[in-house]
């Protein structure tokens, strides 16, 4: 899914240089989105302030990565929140300086929340009967899809601990953590 993302995104850019007529981009971008499933397009300035196609303007807290998407040159993929909405999982890549709307950016971004992701991810094992889990190397939790399943991970994950021997098999399932 990243490597995709960051694919397609990138032959976004010439578009989005090239076309001067912003209700074009504007339809562009949302054919786009029926494609490909994310949940939001961004356009991105140097600040991490950014404009969406329907007018919302905002911050989006890019961490650390915002230099080196800006400054290097170089594709992110990051956990954030925009206020008053649920986590969400920003795919961004470099773009070269431009204005939408009179909004001045230097990267696109699109956005997945929990619900797209697991639809992107069109996950079909065992029957679709499987769970999935993106986690952070922290332990946090981004994308799970069996809550709708009622299904509890950290007793899985217990589990395959004690299974897979050894003392201290707990000690990565903090509370909190999962």
């Amino acid at each position: 899914l990243v490597g995709n993302n960051w694919s397609i995104m990138q032959m976004w850019v010439p578009y989005l240089r090239d076309t001067s007529d912003e209700d074009l981009i504007e339809e562009y971008i949302e054919d786009l989105q029926k494609k490909n499933g994310f949940t939001e397009f961004y356009f991105l300035s140097r600040e991490g302030m950014y404009r969406t196609v329907n007018g919302e303007i905002g911050y989006l807290d890019l961490k650390e990565s915002l230099p080196e998407l800006i400054l290097q040159g170089e594709n992110a993929v990051i956990s954030s929140v925009v206020p008053g909405k649920p986590e969400i999982v920003v795919f961004a890549v470099p773009a070269a300086h431009g204005i939408f709307r009179g909004f001045e950016y230097e990267a696109i971004a699109v956005s997945f929340n929990n619900h797209d992701m697991v639809n992107a991810l069109k996950i079909s094992a065992f029957d679709g009967k499987a769970s999935s889990y993106v986690l952070h190397s922290d332990g946090r939790v981004v994308v799970d899809n069996a809550v709708e399943k009622r299904q509890d991970i950290r007793l899985r994950c217990e589990r395959c601990g004690k299974r897979s021997g050894g003392a201290g098999h707990n000690s990565g399932f903090k509370a909190g953590r999962i």
